[in-house]
């Protein structure tokens, strides 16, 4: 374990250095994970005067379940504790399954280890993990 990264979507904090695309506003990096055919993205829409930063981030693929995720990950690599906060809302999500949420993750591999709070339409806020690698969530 290389240091931890905080991310949206979620809202992810990871554990491995891995190489990924240009970040986005306060996210260093922005990538897909576990190949879900590149179309998720990130945009800063808006910073309000009182410091609350707003993105839109998009994903598709096939879930952040079982074996193996599917999603779109903004981040930054950090060192020793934290704490995060998030909030958010759908703006669009026919999927009742379809999530957002925060995350530690040890790699932006589809099968890697992570821990996950999350709300999804069909299930509420609740939290979901993958102790091992290739395990099941």
């Amino acid at each position: 374990m290389t240091g931890l990264r905080t991310s949206l979507v979620a809202l992810v904090i990871s554990l491995l250095s891995v190489p990924a695309l240009a970040g986005v506003g306060i996210f260093e990096y922005t990538t897909d994970v576990g190949d879900p055919a590149g179309i998720g993205s990130t945009v800063l829409e808006r910073i309000d005067l009182d410091g609350t930063v707003y993105y839109l981030i998009t994903a598709g693929g096939h879930d952040i379940w079982n074996q193996w995720d599917q999603f779109h990950y903004a981040y930054n690599p950090i060192a020793g504790d934290v704490r995060l906060e998030v909030s958010g809302e759908w703006v669009a999500a026919e999927d009742g399954w379809a999530k957002w949420g925060a995350m530690i993750r040890a790699s932006t591999a589809g099968d890697a280890v992570n821990y996950m709070a999350l709300v999804s339409k069909s299930n509420g806020t609740r939290y979901q993990y993958r102790s091992e690698t290739g395990g099941y969530s």
